[in-house]
């Protein structure tokens, strides 16, 4: 059995998990969150004590399990972790009401080589996503393989794309994949954008 007050269709990421708690915890009833950020199988234990096997966001393994002396008790934890995973979800975005048409974000990534990359914001989407293009980027060497570098704003070299803003230290950042992430490129005092260095494997 399930209780749950679906807003949105759940990602095939989480149905696969889903699937795979569901089967773990056959004949138990479950409750998943109106956001999918928590699953709760409710059961009795051999001392015919409520029991809560708590799971997040799409964890195959239980965040934890725990036994309580009356239902009530289990149904105040149940709530209280509900809560604590949409927290956790929320403060994990950041509203874009902060950024500006135009500013500008960077990439700074590599192993045996830094790469550097640059974004234009062209939208704002909602409260929590922005809509990005790729920009040039200019090199100045300082040695054959490493030197600084400052966005081409004007030169678009890429498509426009929408990805969520996330909290970095407060500020606004964007996770463009499992690799990068895109930082808010700062100016100094005269209003000029602020150089990143760069290198390449030589």
């Amino acid at each position: 059995m399930t209780c749950s007050t679906e807003k949105k269709p759940p990602t095939s990421a989480w149905l696969k998990a889903d699937k795979k708690r569901t089967a773990m915890n056959e004949g138990r009833f479950k409750i998943v969150s109106d956001d999918y950020t928590a699953t709760i199988y409710t059961a009795e234990n051999n001392l015919q004590q409520p029991v809560a096997i708590f799971y997040q966001g799409r964890q195959t393994k239980p965040k934890k399990v725990q036994a309580y002396l009356t239902e009530d008790q289990r149904d105040d934890a149940i709530k209280k972790f509900i809560d604590e995973c949409k927290k956790q979800k929320s403060d994990s975005f950041f509203s874009n009401e902060n950024i500006e048409i135009g500013q500008v974000f960077y990439t700074s990534w590599g192993y045996d080589q830094t790469n550097v990359e640059h974004y234009k914001v062209i939208g704002l989407i909602g409260k929590t996503m922005v809509e990005i293009v790729e920009i040039g980027t200019l090199k100045e060497h300082q040695d054959i393989d490493y030197g600084t570098c400052l966005p081409a704003v004007d030169n678009v070299i890429g498509k426009p794309i929408r990805r969520k803003v996330h909290r970095w230290k407060d500020k606004a950042s964007i996770r463009m994949d499992y690799v990068r992430t895109a930082f808010f490129l700062e100016k100094d005092e005269e209003g000029n954008y602020l150089s990143k260095s760069w290198s390449s494997y030589r």
